[in-house]
């Protein structure tokens, strides 16, 4: 279904557990007008809604992911399946993944491996890609680490974890030696 008049598309995807969930997205701006520089990505299931908003940011080579609630490996995984898919409008260059406002995760180290592993491959199209992690230490338990050591092993992608948006801009364009963020 499109509605361009919106500037929201949404359409059927298939995922390999056999649900059928909704794709919206908004191409809109913040301010309302296709083209914006900011723009936002919504993902609804039909059976409930996701744990996380995806802002695409500096005309897409940003990425803003909003998380709550309880996060899972397989909304995880969707969602990196999401973002590395070809409908985004340029080259990633940067990925913040806020928590603050999520209450508890249920990953393994298994699943930090595979995440790091789908980093690999999407380094290939979007290489030199910075990830950020914002949240607090008790919400990570040391999985942070955990997951930036194999992204440096796996993927070559840089990657920290920081206690507020404002905090991982500021190293992000530390990191990528200009001020794009």
């Amino acid at each position: 279904m499109n509605h361009l008049n919106g500037f929201i598309q949404e359409f059927p995807v298939s995922v390999p557990n056999g649900f059928l969930w909704s794709h919206k997205c908004n191409f809109a701006g913040d301010d309302g007008f296709a083209g914006s520089d900011r723009w936002t990505h919504r993902c609804i299931r039909q059976e409930h809604k996701m744990p996380f908003r995806i802002e695409y940011e500096e005309g897409g080579t940003g990425i803003l992911v909003t998380w709550t609630g309880t996060v899972t490996a397989e909304e995880i995984r969707e969602l990196n399946r999401i973002i590395y898919a070809n409908d985004s409008p340029g080259r990633i260059r940067y990925q913040i993944w806020d928590f603050t406002k999520a209450d508890r995760h249920n990953l393994t180290v298994r699943d930090l491996r595979e995440f790091a592993m789908q980093d690999k491959a999407g380094a290939q199209r979007h290489p030199d890609q910075i990830g950020v992690f914002v949240g607090s230490r008790d919400f990570f338990s040391g999985y942070d680490q955990i997951f930036h050591i194999y992204e440096e092993v796996w993927s070559g992608l840089k990657s920290r974890t920081f206690a507020t948006v404002d905090d991982a801009r500021k190293w992000i364009s530390e990191a990528a030696g200009d001020e794009f963020v």
